[in-house]
């Protein structure tokens, strides 16, 4: 099938789901076009084999500004209006509305990794909470990545269990073998975080350990929200903050790691989380230390030492330095983003297309 995979985040960001997912699908024989709203400097067009990434420019700030949302809604039809889509796999609420009037006839599958609407506040948050509402209506199947994520949408609109499916994150096969010319060097006694740095991060318990141990290193890589710029700027002098890196590079960060960190704060937007990072973490055969939450029960893997306190995550830190493990092929096989395509692929099978 002709299928658009309308992305929140552009081809260039941090690889994750919506990049992993779609292109995964495109090997089983379908169209698939990932769609993005590229707002900085970079915008990415390309064709590969079944796999197009078809980027435009829009307006920052549509989550807020409803300008911005106007705006991007005008630019994203006119991009669509030629486009001959079957099948429509939304990744946002707002999305919905971006689309042309046709293809709102189309079968909609509303993919949601997030519990989206506790990324705001105030009117942003009722906007998200009435858009998901709509979008979660309008979606002929609603995919998870989390279970906590389906019991907030059935709860909160009412909807029914018989909508959603469970397909949860994933891995790369080839996670060991990508490389980049990047010389990654470390302190020798280190913790790697990768990922998005915001007001989720458990800076307070990080700084604290750092402080009391001069000698241990933590490196935070990926990009710092505005939000906790000024945390940051008090962070103690071994706790190293790279900025945003590509994903191969980042990957060098967790290969020469000795322990790899979540430091999360367990909010009720966590409880959503299903980390595609652990994934790579344990696939890469590292010593974990993680902020324990509900939905990371199914681990259930000896590489992973939680944490639910500050006094408890030195005790954590060092009894992960013990912890010897190696890279897992079973759990690869297992988690891979080919067996979560053909899991998305059986459901796209049962969807008749419209005219």
């Amino acid at each position: 099938m002709n299928i658009l995979y309308f992305s929140q985040v552009p081809w260039s960001w941090i690889k994750q789901r919506p990049h992993f997912l779609p292109e995964a699908l495109s090997k089983l024989g379908h169209d698939v076009t990932f769609f993005s709203i590229a707002t900085g400097k970079q915008k990415s067009n390309f064709k590969d084999g079944n796999f197009k990434v078809k980027e435009i420019r829009g307006l920052r700030g549509s989550a807020k500004l409803n300008i911005s949302r106007k705006v991007n809604a005008i630019i994203c039809k006119k991009a669509f209006k030629n486009d001959n889509y079957e099948i429509v796999i939304l990744t946002y609420p707002f999305q919905y509305n971006y689309l042309t009037e046709t293809l709102k006839r189309k079968p909609i599958l509303y993919d949601c990794m997030d519990i989206v609407p506790d990324f705001y506040t105030g009117n942003s948050k009722s906007f998200m909470e009435t858009s998901e509402l709509n979008l979660s209506n309008k979606a002929i199947k609603i995919i998870t990545s989390s279970n906590a994520i389906a019991e907030r949408i059935q709860r909160k609109y009412g909807i029914s269990s018989d909508k959603f499916c469970l397909i949860r994150n994933a891995v790369v096969n080839n996670i060991d073998k990508r490389t980049s010319n990047h010389n990654v060097m470390l302190n020798e006694n280190n913790a790697v975080y990768v990922g998005t740095i915001d007001s989720w991060i458990d800076f307070e318990t990080l700084y604290q350990y750092c402080i009391e141990n001069e000698d241990f290193y933590i490196y935070m890589v990926g990009p710092i929200s505005g939000a906790v710029k000024k945390i940051v700027l008090k962070a103690p002098p071994n706790i190293v903050f790279t900025g945003a890196l590509g994903h191969n590079i980042a990957l060098e960060y967790v290969k020469k790691a000795k322990i790899v960190l979540i430091p999360f704060i367990v909010t009720d937007l966590i409880k959503g989380v299903d980390p595609v990072k652990l994934y790579e973490y344990i696939a890469l055969g590292k010593s974990i230390v993680s902020s324990y939450w509900e939905e990371l029960k199914h681990f259930n893997n000896e590489q992973i030492v939680f944490y639910d306190e500050k006094a408890s995550f030195a005790e954590a830190i060092q009894k992960a330095k013990y912890i010897r493990v190696k890279k897992s092929d079973f759990f690869i096989i297992k988690n891979n983003w080919d067996d979560r395509s053909r899991r998305l692929d059986a459901i796209i099978k049962q969807i008749k297309p419209l005219n």
